[in-house]
């Protein structure tokens, strides 16, 4: 819309302001044909007959003008042929019904502006909704380079193997990883890290479990052991009993106790 302008909706008119009664001023009855003018080519019933109207044009009596406007029908004479002499309108009248046309209607609605006032909000909602999205985005940014690039690509790799088993994550699911990975960081180098992430997924145990960074972080004492005794399980052997003997467990970490 061009500069200057402003949007008045035809339903000013039934507005209680505008329907009081009193004697309308020239800008008032100039104002009303602009409200009363088709914005499309339309046709009305005016009595028993079916009129083309044509846009920027509207049926009318001058009866009916000097009621609305409480005008004399010489006031209104004078004002229509004043409107005529400057090229406002062009009046067509006869004993029924007098038909105005606004010369410069488009002045006033411009053909091109079709949108309607549903698109219009839909159009300004989604623009506001892509300025949330970009701010959030350029604050997530801010946050996100607060972090080391090795937490960030630790962070990302991690991410990405849990989007490849399906699992759907949280809108703040990175922020919260980060600063999980930059403490895991003082610890372990980054290839230890990323390390830990691939086992993590494919091990038969924490693979079911691992849905965060935190999650490595508990996971990170069990790969390590892993690393270094080279057994991704816990060896449990079961009871065993032996005769004139007590039960004894059998572990890896214990040894088995019998009576003297």
């Amino acid at each position: 819309m061009a500069e200057g302008w402003i949007k008045l909706h035809r339903k000013i008119i039934e507005h209680a302001f505008f329907q009081e009664r009193r004697v309308f001023s020239r800008f008032e009855a100039w104002l009303y044909f602009i409200l009363q003018a088709n914005h499309a080519d339309n046709k009305v019933l005016f009595g028993n007959e079916i009129i083309e109207v044509k846009r920027g044009s509207f049926i009318t009596s001058k009866r009916k003008l000097c009621e609305l406007f409480k005008w004399s029908n010489t006031k209104l004479d004078n004002f229509l042929n004043l409107l005529e002499f400057e090229k406002m309108i062009v009046q067509n009248s006869d004993t029924k019904k007098t038909a105005l046309t606004l010369v410069n209607y488009d002045f006033y609605n411009n053909p091109n502006d079709t949108e309607t006032d549903q698109e219009r909000h839909e159009n300004d909602t989604k623009t506001t909704q892509k300025r949330t999205n970009k701010n959030e985005k350029n604050d997530k940014n801010k946050q996100q380079n607060k972090y080391s690039v090795g937490a960030r690509e630790a962070t990302d790799l991690l991410k990405t193997r849990l989007k490849e088993k399906g699992i759907t994550l949280a809108r703040d699911w990175h922020l919260k990883s980060l600063p999980v990975a930059e403490r895991l960081l003082q610890g372990v180098d980054l290839d230890d890290l990323k390390a830990c992430i691939e086992w993590a997924i494919k091990d038969q145990y924490w693979s079911k479990q691992v849905d965060s960074m935190s999650t490595i972080e508990r996971a990170l004492p069990k790969y390590q052991l892993v690393k270094q005794h080279g057994n991704s399980q816990t060896e449990r052997k079961p009871f065993i009993y032996y005769p004139g003997q007590e039960a004894a467990y059998k572990t890896p970490f214990q040894k088995k106790r019998a009576n003297p």
